[in-house]
């Protein structure tokens, strides 16, 4: 947080007419500490000198690639079918924050997400087909409070305007159907 609290006064000091910060859907619903200092991040932006907006996106498709291939390095893919993720492409993020840069100061928070939300389970079973993968889920519950935020939809936004690469789309790209790993 020092960090951004230095680009904010820097910032004000250069005259900056606009400072855009990128942020997480979830950071105001999800009790991860990550997200707790990406929130009180948005706070520095917000109280400082500049004009400002904040872009929370969802979680991009890379991000949910890794964690897949992570939670299955051991066999199965391990994880609780029920949480939802939305996931976005980068492009269309960058795309949405210099909109929101030339749109000018929000002095606000706009949220952008995917053109889907899916359930674990749900793109398990798409991952596993475009990697020509038998690995089976195996369902472990994330306990307590952050499983109900993650399965409550803490990291999905109804917001528009949405994305329209889908995680379909991603995993055409990254594996090209062929089921090769």
């Amino acid at each position: 947080m020092l960090g951004t609290r230095r680009l904010v006064v820097a910032a004000g000091a250069a005259g900056v007419g606009h400072l855009v910060y990128i942020s997480i859907v979830g950071v105001d619903r999800v009790s991860i500490p990550y997200y707790r200092h990406k929130l009180s991040a948005e706070q520095v932006v917000a109280a400082g000198p500049v004009p400002w907006s904040v872009l929370r996106a969802t979680q991009f498709p890379q991000f949910l690639d890794d964690l897949l291939t992570s939670s299955s390095r051991l066999g199965p893919v391990i994880g609780d079918r029920a949480v939802l993720a939305q996931p976005v492409d980068p492009g269309e993020v960058a795309a949405r924050l210099a909109a929101r840069l030339v749109a000018g100061p929000l002095g606000g928070i706009e949220e952008y997400g995917g053109p889907q939300v899916l359930r674990f389970d749900e793109a398990v079973r798409a991952w596993r087909e475009a990697r020509g993968s038998r690995r089976p889920l195996l369902p472990v519950r994330i306990p307590g409070r952050l499983g109900r935020e993650l399965r409550g939809g803490g990291l999905v936004t109804e917001a528009l305007p949405r994305g329209v690469r889908t995680w379909a789309d991603h995993l055409a790209d990254t594996y090209g159907g062929t089921g090769r790993r």
